[in-house]
């Protein structure tokens, strides 16, 4: 990468990023926007780094740890807070965080959903905003329901000879066989 679309790239996504860790956790701090994220720290055993942070699983109804790569974070981080700082309402947020999911996947799996719900909540929660994870939780998911019911699926898990196995049924037969 030429240093021209270095500094492009970190023009266009709002300034580079900082992160300081400190045990087992990383601090993700958006210079621009003031806000500082906490999450858990992970090393794959590549050597990569990865964060882990709650995340709800709708078939358990329980809330448990999610991982993904630093940088998938960071990218859906910085979307998060793009869209709360420029001034749109939370169901506004919502509706772009999830409109642009399906448009990109074809669907919504439940995992994404609450994917989005943790990151919002964790944006909301540093600006010092309403960031009740259950609340929003309720809300994502009567919005997707409204708006995307055919697109929006659960994900269940059957035991098997190779353990728990997941798939997913729509949220429809989910509610129909709950």
């Amino acid at each position: 990468m030429s240093i021209i679309d270095y500094l492009k790239k970190i023009f266009s996504t709002g300034g580079a990023v900082q992160k300081r860790y400190h045990g087992n956790k990383v601090v993700f701090s958006f210079p621009k926007e003031n806000i500082s994220i906490e999450v858990d720290s992970v090393n794959a055993p590549d050597g990569s780094k990865g964060v882990l942070y709650d995340c709800f699983l709708v078939a358990l109804g329980q809330w448990h740890k999610q991982g993904m790569s630093e940088d998938d974070f960071i990218k859906d981080i910085r979307k998060v807070i793009n869209l709360v700082t420029s001034g749109h309402s939370d169901e506004e947020v919502i509706g772009t965080l999830l409109s642009e999911h399906i448009s990109s996947f074809g669907r919504l799996i439940d995992t994404d959903l609450c994917t989005c719900v943790s990151e919002l909540q964790m944006v909301l929660s540093a600006l010092n905003r309403n960031s009740n994870r259950n609340e929003l939780l309720t809300r994502m998911m009567q919005y997707a329901q409204k708006r995307f019911g055919d697109k929006l699926f659960i994900t269940k898990y059957k035991n098997t000879g190779l353990g728990l196995q997941p798939y997913l049924v729509s949220y429809k037969e989910f509610i129909r066989n709950r």
